[in-house]
């Protein structure tokens, strides 16, 4: 668990690493029905439709597969912020700009942005270990972050207080002409002797 209050809770290449395997783990659990279906289908007759390559080397049946991942990766970011596995592992997913994720930032992060991470020896997803935020490729493309879902008010603060101005001190009332040199600076003491 983290404390240091200024340290930004992002979440780290294994405990996400955990979360997508425990998200996959759960998707092939709830599509195990439809595989023994489709097993004892093609079983029967090897020769169907949905065992033809159709996109590439893909099937009807592996885009089918694709297509419900996808969607529950989608729908669960959108909804909840999170995926089961990631809401496992207390994790969530935001936008930089503090503001609800859109469909279009979810879908595309999902989509095109999972399959950039993953296309040449996964060097999306292990950009995650030096990078500073903890990014993948992904999430650099969709401008979205993954925290600890309980250190998000954290999070928040201190993106807010990035870039903010210090705040300098304002004295109300009268000081005392002993106590005013020891605490008004040389450029205000200077100004004020002039007025």
């Amino acid at each position: 668990m983290r404390n240091e209050s200024n340290e930004i809770p992002y979440a780290g290449f294994f405990v996400r690493a955990a979360a997508f395997i425990t998200d996959m783990l759960l998707v092939n659990l709830l599509l195990m029905p439809v595989r023994i279906v489709h097993f004892f289908t093609a079983f029967g007759s090897p020769a169907s439709f949905m065992d033809r390559p159709v996109f590439f080397s893909k099937t009807p049946f592996d885009l089918f597969v694709w297509a419900v991942t996808v969607f529950y990766f989608i729908l669960m970011t959108k909804l909840r912020g999170a995926t089961l596995g990631k809401s496992i592992f207390r994790l969530k997913v935001v936008s930089c700009e503090e503001r609800n994720l859109t469909w279009v930032e979810v879908i595309f992060r999902e989509t095109a942005g999972r399959f950039l991470s993953s296309v040449i020896l996964m060097i999306g997803y292990i950009m995650i270990i030096p990078d500073e935020e903890k990014q993948a490729l992904h999430d650099m493309l969709s401008d979205t972050r993954v925290i600890y879902a309980h250190e998000e008010d954290a999070y928040r603060k201190k993106k807010k207080n990035i870039g903010a101005p210090e705040t300098v001190p304002v004295f109300k009332g009268t000081i005392p002409a002993a106590e005013e040199e020891a605490v008004l600076p040389d450029t205000i003491r200077e100004e004020s002797d002039e007025l």
